[in-house]
């Protein structure tokens, strides 16, 4: 139930202030690490949570979009829109994305991981 506490807290983050952008980050975030869950991970997690959410790459995108329209030229939130895009095969958005993110001013440690995060993921992005 913890899982679901999580979400639910995010959620309810979202529902009072649509306009809080790191709200929509935070629930990206959630979604991001649901979504891309193994087989085994989702099956332990399933056995020590009692059951998992079924979230898709789309669901992270609907957040991690909102958060980057709402925090401007925040690069963790540019970063994951670009690696959501990379892993539904769509390369040339990701590449867009990553590359505002490399743009984005580095003022703290967590933009600064993004900054190298989104530079290994375009360097990861297949060319063409």
């Amino acid at each position: 139930d913890y899982v679901y506490k999580i979400r639910d807290l995010f959620q309810k983050a979202t529902d009072l202030d649509p306009e809080l952008g790191m709200a929509h980050f935070a629930m990206g975030e959630w979604c991001w690490v649901a979504a891309n869950l193994g087989w085994v991970e989702r099956k332990a997690a399933t056995a020590f949570f009692g059951s998992m959410p079924n979230i898709t790459l789309d669901d992270c995108e609907v957040h991690f979009r909102k958060a980057a329209d709402l925090l401007h030229n925040y690069c963790p939130a540019y970063t994951r829109m670009g690696q959501c895009y990379a892993a539904l095969k769509c390369n040339d958005l990701a590449r867009e994305w990553l590359t505002k993110a490399l743009d984005c001013p580095v003022k703290s440690k967590t933009e600064k991981s993004a900054h190298k995060d989104a530079e290994k993921a375009l360097k990861n992005l297949p060319r063409g």
